[in-house]
């Protein structure tokens, strides 16, 4: 089953690749706008003020020494910034229905359209599984001491962040569910696709599984970025473009992963909704009525009729 669904993924990734670039496409522009933002309001305060480019070549304190008068304006990028995030997150709702019906074969703007709601109620239950999630962070982490090196802390903090970790993934991976559910459901209900998500985790082990061969792969991109530009030096102009195309691939390659796994949880839903069906038609064959045979239907109602009574 794993198989399959790892060549579905990558199938419905082959299909919808103008969708895809699309996609890619909207979420790279909410960042330069954020981006332009930055630039343009930090050109403003020090375009013309030479401490500035002494403060990024001296790391973060220098930065943040340099912004002490100017903290307003930091806050309120700050605040730009998530509102930006948020408006982001709310329309991911909308596109990723979209995104979802169209690896199930559907009108993608139909499908956004009807479904948005459902993956907005979603969201909202799954609320509850992060604040336990929290929970469970604040708790591990209550009493965390600083070990003699950085590798033992982050090892410790680690182990102690694990229980968190696992809710987080669980949750992650059921919502996923609960969402392909409700694009292929006729009558969707958020609660019942929610509820279903995580029985499917629990009783499918290929789910989580599945699932976590895409983050191994997320995690694998992503070490592979830090390994090729960690303390190396991107001078100017051009060392910028370079960092920046870098960090466009290994974005572009994490939303095909996305996308991927996506489209083979579709995959497996719709063949789990098919085997449903032909293990429901023999049944249906025998409750037919056996009228050539002069006999009742199975199951029908025992009660004579009004002339009999």
């Amino acid at each position: 089953m794993l198989g399959r669904m790892l060549g579905a993924g990558a199938r419905a990734v082959g299909r919808q690749v103008r969708l895809v670039a699309a996609l890619y496409g909207v979420q790279l522009t909410f960042g330069l706008l954020f981006t332009f933002l930055v630039a343009q309001t930090l050109t403003t305060l020090f375009g013309n003020r030479p401490a500035f480019d002494r403060a990024l070549d001296g790391g973060l304190p220098k930065i943040l020494i340099l912004f002490d008068r100017h903290d307003g304006t930091l806050f309120a990028l700050v605040w730009a910034g998530v509102a930006l995030a948020l408006g982001y997150l709310v329309f991911s709702w909308y596109l990723g229905a979209g995104l979802l019906g169209a690896l199930a074969g559907r009108p993608f703007g139909e499908t956004a359209a009807r479904r948005f709601f459902g993956f907005a109620r979603v969201a909202a239950l799954s609320l509850v599984p992060y604040t336990v999630a929290s929970i469970l962070l604040g708790v591990g982490w209550a009493d965390l001491e600083v070990a003699t090196s950085l590798g033992a802390t982050i090892t410790h903090a680690a182990l102690r962040a694990l229980p968190a970790l696992i809710v987080l993934i669980v949750t992650w991976c059921a919502i996923d569910y609960a969402r392909a559910e409700l694009v292929l459901a006729d009558k969707p209900r958020a609660l019942r696709a929610f509820l279903r998500g995580y029985k499917r985790v629990f009783t499918r082990g290929w789910a989580i599984v599945h699932y976590l061969c895409y983050l191994v792969a997320w995690v694998a991109v992503t070490l592979a970025y830090l390994a090729v530009t960690y303390d190396r030096p991107f001078h100017g102009a051009g060392g910028a473009l370079v960092l920046f195309g870098f960090r466009q691939l290994t974005a572009v390659a994490r939303f095909v992963l996305r996308t991927g796994v996506s489209g083979g949880q579709v995959a497996a839903l719709e063949a789990d909704a098919a085997q449903d069906r032909a293990d429901r038609r023999p049944r249906v064959e025998e409750l037919r009525p056996r009228a050539d045979e002069g006999g009742d239907p199975v199951g029908s109602d025992p009660t004579p009729d009004r002339a009999d009574a």
